[in-house]
């Protein structure tokens, strides 16, 4: 199966093992004007036309829909017959996530730099992007000099590039010691999610008294939308501290 993504590229999704991925929402609603009040946040605007999406009621979709840099919205849907999609099961890769998350936070992406990673091309559209980040410690790609820009990124390695984005400190000695049931102590990604639940950037799953993350599984634009959204809703909450 195919589904189509935001830059116009296709991404193949692979079968999974039949778990949920879906991330407990926040209760806090996070609202456009709150969000462009915020300093940082000034390359954004409200946009004049919103998507509405066909598919769902979504608000952190609708949220991120209603955001944009530039004439283009954060997050947008897919128009087929007039009728508007957001797809929020299918799956994106590590440069369509990296570009929606630095565009979300206001990162520059027009940072000088040389040779990047040795997978990524002169003319790639995502160069600029992924040129960047690395000039800011947001990414670090693979031991053999790739980034793999068309890999589907997984859960904890969108968590990490949103953490790094927003810059969250380490979870204070207070903070729950082992968050999700499903994230061993060996994980390389265990004090990233730690860090990031702590600071309220990801929540996970509830399911039979048990907390969730799916951590190695693809990200969806559902949970795309709700750590970017939950995002928001740490730095409005660091304000208004």
């Amino acid at each position: 199966k195919v589904e189509i993504i935001d830059t116009g590229e296709t991404t193949e999704i692979p079968e999974t093992s039949g778990s949920s991925t879906t991330a407990e929402p926040a209760p806090a609603i996070v609202k456009v004007a709150e969000i462009l009040e915020l300093e940082q946040f000034t390359c954004l605007h409200e946009q004049d036309e919103p998507a509405i999406f066909a598919d769902t009621d979504e608000e952190n979709a609708k949220l991120l829909a209603a955001i944009g840099f530039g004439d283009n919205a954060i997050v947008q849907g897919f128009t087929e017959d007039g009728v508007t999609k957001f797809r929020g099961d299918a799956y994106t890769n590590r440069a369509e996530v990296l570009k929606i998350l630095m565009v979300a936070s206001c990162t520059p992406s027009d940072l000088t730099f040389e040779e990047i990673f040795r997978d990524i091309k002169l003319k790639d559209w995502h160069r600029p992007y992924i040129g960047s980040a690395k000039q800011l410690n947001i990414v670090e790609g693979y031991q053999d000099g790739t980034f793999r820009p068309a890999k589907l990124v997984s859960v904890i390695e969108a968590i990490k590039m949103t953490a790094r984005i927003a810059g969250i400190a380490a979870a204070p000695d207070s903070c729950e010691a082992k968050p999700f049931i499903d994230m061993p102590d060996d994980h390389w990604g265990f004090s990233v999610a730690r860090d990031a639940f702590c600071a309220g950037i990801v929540t996970g799953e509830l399911k039979d008294e048990e907390r969730y993350l799916y951590p190695d599984e693809p990200l969806t634009r559902s949970q795309m939308a709700l750590l970017i959204r939950n995002y928001y809703a740490a730095a409005l909450g660091a304000v208004k501290k």
